[in-house]
């Protein structure tokens, strides 16, 4: 039995709006939860309390244990973030507060339970919304701009300096300062531009030329919008900016090209190109199995991945030509197949169309795994039989999960039949449907007799017409559930008290199908009742040891008796209290709500104890007659800790809206920002539902597509003939993953891009496509603006770690010290990121510039290999590495020592740092040739064509820091500086090696 302090924390739970759950820190059952929790799960009361928590919490086992020894200890958090499974399989975000309390002999883990999935759905959305504006930002190429007219000041990201046409102190002579450094014969366009968008309100647009301090002109688009102040006075003009100059000299060239025979063939490579990556990316992505082989030698020419994942072995070169026990396969009555009477190897050999064939296939783990077979032959413009397709699917897990209902139907007919109470399912108009030998037991009838009859039949006429109400109350919707005690009239005449609980079935259109009726026998039981009730010395027992204060008092307000629990809560003996009334315990204030003090419902009011401080009490009243005098029974319990935690609670909620409000304004601010640069954007930017149906389009795409300002088409459109975009976009959604496809249109070479966006649509999904021009200076102007987003990146994500960091420091209630350190040290950790990000950046800015001239002479490559080697010894030790120099045939080469040297660190401390332990490292230098060669991990061979690119970062392996992308750029930079070359060769899971070749000098 719980303690008096524990049923309170219980009571305070059954009275929250949010949800309490109780449960028991080392069997993790349920001890108790509250109607709120009941309904967010979607459990009834009786099925939670004979669950474990694990049965509902939708992580990790050892996640929810490590945060109960947390709890124990006293150093959990006030609010954790989980995620429960509800009954029907849906899963539910919830933040959770807990703490641990004592239940009898154990302990308790007892908290309260608030569901949060909708703002977890906003705050997904909102970072789909940020990825879609990376994703777009990335393939535009442009950059954004802010220009404050009050102060002058301009905001820039992703633009330099260079290409804005802007100075970097501001416009001092606000909105009508045009800079300098306009072309003299454009000032005047720009400055009409921007007087149309002050005066006429229209956007600002206007491409001009910016003359360079190398007296070089570049073009430069600029688009904007102009934002007022509540008075309607211009305040700032937000727009997007890219330079054009190397459009305009291609589109000059394209001119000249148009006719070009080489052009036409590019065209049609790339035509073919597209064709075969679609076939394969098709083959690729199908959730089935394929293989074609020839007819009728059984050779395999195709197969995808899938076949061989379905197999769990590679397939053979040769259909049929196995032995039996290589690739067993089983009909489903368990007879083998011979290998030549497999589908595609019949179909190859004799033409048969095999359909839906099932199969049991042995898997190279040795498990076993069911099929569904298509197979059907593949004919050529003569119809002869070239060859054979087979597509086959898993339905492995289907066939498991008829398996699990079957034997969930099994259980259920043995728990209906062998339950210890009676159970019964009836009809809306009172027939018994189905009932169990133990309801049969407790009435007398014979389930055949049952069924014949109605539960009104049997039912005592003083209990019908109440139990008839509650039946009508399911019916109507305005109950889920009642109990009832009422008599059964027995098949020999006798009644017999049992105790009823009634719930409704429906129909999945909302009309009632059934009642489901749990009858228990408590005819016993009501026989204790009525001795107790005629026994005043056990009601007397119970009050004396009841931990609720007890009281009795006559009509003048007089206490006549008091349970020795008063003394206990309040102090005050017996004997006292009976010389005093109860209102001389309470507060004046507090009287008011006693008025009807004889006949009180539940009331809550404050009583002062015998030292004078006050608790917080809950109690009611009623009147009975006692040794043939009136009097008032009293029944209060302390509820003074169920104040304090709804007090806490209280706070803990308001906590929560306030930060709800401001994220709420955060994503309202950049939805805004969003929008002004998606309708600025001259890229088309499209977006579909999983249907087709368009829901996005900006103004480039509506221009290219001949789209009205109006409603949005029902239909992906379908522009070009060579690519069909609707099938693109079904596809993608269908299988949801990203792909990219080039299309020429005209003169044009556009790159179509497609991405699968879960958060889009409500979470019901949807597709981006970006339209991206791959002319020459697109191309070039996209890496450009690659090479600062990623900057941009590389700077975003420490820094949101540590305002994080610091929020969390400033909002932290209790001054925990461990906890300040461990936010410190990630202050700290990315701080230090920021400066090593900032010194790469400037080694970045000195390749070309401040590192002078190149300074040539002879070099020995075997002198330089020792000197660079040396400063890396120590971290090779400590990664557990073997360093091997062979310099014996080094000779002397043409180069700059210092250039030399720094080239030399950035491949040696890369093949330490993707080194595993215990692996090898060799160092060799001969003849002009260095080269570098380790036993790590290797590169991706997708990444392998992008490994110099600035900023360029492949796949990291699990627990790997990232790094920045810059160390091989600059070290091939300074390469072909000094007139040599760098080459990198790499394999996956073998090893990285690379070469570095600079001109030999032979007469030193």
């Amino acid at each position: 039995m719980t303690s008096y302090d524990e049923a309170t924390r219980w009571a305070v739970g059954d009275q929250l709006a949010e949800g309490f759950l109780a449960y028991d820190a080392e069997t993790k059952h349920v001890l108790k939860c509250n109607e709120a929790l009941q309904l967010m799960l979607g459990y009834a009361s009786d099925e939670v309390h004979g669950m474990r928590i694990y049965d509902f919490f939708a992580h990790d086992r050892e996640d929810l244990d490590s945060h109960v020894r947390l709890v124990l200890a006293g150093k959990h958090r006030r609010i954790e973030e989980y995620r429960y499974r509800r009954k029907d399989g849906s899963i539910v975000d919830v933040e959770a507060s807990a703490r641990a309390v004592d239940y009898g002999d154990r302990k308790a883990v007892c908290g309260v339970v608030r569901e949060v999935t909708e703002r977890r759905r906003q705050e997904r959305a909102s970072r789909v919304d940020q990825e879609r504006l990376r994703l777009v930002m990335e393939a535009a190429g442009m950059g954004v701009w802010d220009w404050d007219f009050r102060t002058g000041e301009v905001v820039r990201s992703f633009v330099p300096e260079r290409l804005l046409g802007l100075p970097s102190d501001g416009l001092s002579g606000g909105p009508e300062a045009i800079p300098e450094n306009i072309h003299p014969e454009d000032r005047e366009l720009a400055r009409a531009a921007i007087a149309r968008s002050l005066e006429g309100g229209e956007d600002y647009g206007v491409e001009y030329r910016v003359v360079q301090p190398d007296e070089s002109i570049r073009w430069i688009a600029t688009q904007g919008r102009v934002l007022r102040d509540d008075e309607g006075r211009p305040a700032r003009m937000l727009g997007v900016t890219k330079e054009t100059t190397e459009r305009r000299r291609t589109e000059e060239e394209a001119r000249h090209l148009a006719e070009n025979l080489e052009a036409r063939v590019a065209e049609r490579t790339s035509e073919l190109e597209a064709e075969r990556a679609r076939l394969e990316a098709v083959l690729r992505q199908m959730p089935s199995g394929v293989v074609i082989a020839e007819a009728p030698s059984g050779k395999v020419v195709l197969s995808n991945e899938r076949a061989e994942q379905i197999r769990g072995r590679p397939l053979p070169p040769y259909l049929g030509g196995w032995e039996r026990d290589e690739y067993e396969g089983l009909r489903p009555d368990g007879e083998r197949y011979a290998p030549e009477e497999f589908p595609l190897v019949r179909t190859v050999r004799t033409g048969e169309e095999v359909r839906d064939e099932e199969m049991v296939i042995t898997r190279g783990d040795g498990d076993r795994a069911t099929v569904r077979v298509n197979s059907s032959p593949i004919l050529d413009r003569d119809g002869r039989m070239v060859a054979g397709a087979a597509v086959f699917y898993d339905i492995t897990e289907g066939r498991r999960a008829e398996e699990r209902l079957r034997e969930s139907e099994e259980r259920f007919r043995a728990t209906f039949e062998q339950a210890a109470v009676g159970i019964a399912h009836v009809g809306v108009d009172g027939r018994w449907l189905r009932v169990n030998q133990k309801l049969c037991d407790i009435v007398g009838y014979t389930q055949e007799e049952l069924l014949r009859r109605t539960f009104q039949h049997i039912t005592h006429p003083e209990d019908l017409d109440a139990d008839l109400v509650q039946v009508r109350g399911l019916l109507e919707g305005k109950i889920r559930t009642y109990s009832m005690e009422k008599r059964y009239l027995r098949r020999e005449g006798s009644s017999v008290w049992v105790n009823l609980t009634v719930s409704l079935v429906r129909e999945p259109s909302g009309e009632p199908k059934y009642l489901i009726a749990v009858v228990e026998d408590i005819d016993e039981r009501k026989g204790v009742e009525r001795a107790l009730r005629e026994s005043e010395e056990r009601f007397r027992l119970i009050a004396e040891n009841a931990h609720d204060l007890i009281s009795m008092t006559n009509l003048e307000a007089r206490y006549t008796y008091v349970s020795p629990s008063h003394e206990a809560v309040l102090g005050y003996t017996a004997e006292a209290l009976l010389a005093m009334s109860p209102f001389d315990l309470i507060p004046q204030e507090d009287t008011a709500q006693l008025a009807d003090w004889e006949n009180a419902p539940l009331t809550r009011f404050r009583a002062r104890r015998a030292d004078g401080s006050w608790l917080w009490m809950e109690g009611s009243s009623y009147t009975v007659t006692w040794r043939g005098e009136t009097h008032v029974v009293g029944i209060a319990r302390d509820i003074t800790e169920r104040k304090q935690a709804e007090e806490e609670i209280r706070r803990l909620n308001e906590q929560l809206e306030r930060r709800v409000q401001e994220r709420t304004a955060q994503l309202e601010e950049q939805k805004a920002t969003l929008d002004i640069i998606l309708d600025h954007l001259s890229e088309g930017v499209l977006a579909t539902d999983v249907e087709g149906r368009v829901v996005f389009a900006n103004p480039a795409v509506r221009a290219m597509f001949s789209l009205g300002a109006g409603d949005f088409p029902d239909e992906t459109p379908d522009p070009w003939g060579d690519f069909k975009l609707p099938q693109a976009v079904s596809r993608c959604a269908r299988q949801k993953e990203s792909a990219k496809a080039r299309v020429a249109s005209g003169e044009t070479v556009l790159q179509i891009g497609l991405e699968y966006v879960p958060g889009f649509d409500e979470g019901k999904g949807g597709v981006l496509v970006v339209i991206q021009d791959l002319s020459e200076g697109k191309r070039l102007e996209a890496s450009q603006q690659r090479f600062l987003i990623n900057a941009a990146h590389e700077f975003k994500t420490p820094i949101t770690t540590i305002l994080g960091a610091a929020e969390l420091l400033l909002t932290e209630d209790e001054d925990d010290p461990e906890t300040r350190r461990l936010f410190l040290g990630h202050i700290h950790s990315e701080g230090q990121r920021l400066q090593r990000f900032s010194d790469t950046m400037l080694r970045l800015a000195r390749v070309g510039s401040d590192l002078g001239e190149f300074a040539p002479q002879a070099v020995h490559l075997g002198s330089t290999l020792e000197a660079s080697v040396e400063p890396m010894k120590p971290l090779a030790e400590r990664s557990g590495l073997e360093l091997h120099v062979e310099s014996d045939e080094a000779g002397w080469v043409r180069a700059d020592p210092r250039w030399l040297e720094q080239a030399l660190m950035v491949v040696l401390s890369n093949a330490v740092k993707y080194s595993a332990r215990g692996g090898r490292v060799w160092l060799r230098a001969r003849a002009g040739t260095i080269t570098v060669e380790d036993e790590g991990e290797g590169i991706d061979e997708v990444d392998l064509p992008h490994v110099f690119e600035r900023f360029y970062r492949g796949r990291q392996g699990a627990g790997q820091e990232s790094g920045s992308g810059l160390g091989l750029a600059i070290c091939k930079e300074l390469i072909e500086r000094m007139g040599g070359d760098i080459s990198l060769e790499s394999e996956e899971g073998v090893g990285t090696k690379v070469k570095i070749q600079l001109p030999e000098v032979r007469d030193v």
